[in-house]
């Protein structure tokens, strides 16, 4: 559900790989087609980080769920990078991240909605030997 307000409209003008963080994420380049947005605004992020500055131009999150009311948040904002484990989905709707997400007309419910991933991989069997040579 998007809050009860206007929000501006970027253009994305770019998507980009961001190698100097581990995993590599992607990030879009945005342009904000109103002047109001260049106007520093309080922005509040996870863990009771608030900052002011400017809508982003560079903009990456992926955003994780680790349980049941548990997420994992790795954010790019510009030249900023954070990562929060164990978030509350409360957390990411009030932050920053959210506005931003809306602002791109992303469903944030919908992200907050994907399953559970395990950290655990499949295993894989492999058959060995003993290995005959076939006759020609």
């Amino acid at each position: 559900m998007v809050p009860a307000r206007d929000y501006p409209e970027p253009t994305i003008v770019g998507c980009r790989f961001v190698y100097e963080v581990q995993p590599v994420m992607p990030v879009l380049l945005l342009q904000w087609d109103t002047v109001d947005v260049m106007v520093h605004c309080s922005w509040r992020l996870p863990g009771g980080i608030r900052w002011t500055g400017a809508w982003p131009g560079r903009f990456g999150v992926v955003i994780r769920r680790l349980g049941y009311d548990s997420y994992q948040v790795r954010l790019l904002w510009d030249e900023l990078y954070w990562m929060w484990s164990g978030l509350p989905a409360t957390e990411i709707r009030r932050s920053g991240i959210a506005h931003v997400l809306w602002a791109l007309g992303t469903d944030v419910e919908g992200l907050l909605a994907q399953p559970v991933r395990s950290e655990t991989r499949p295993e894989i069997h492999v058959e060995t030997g003993p290995f005959r040579r076939r006759a020609a």
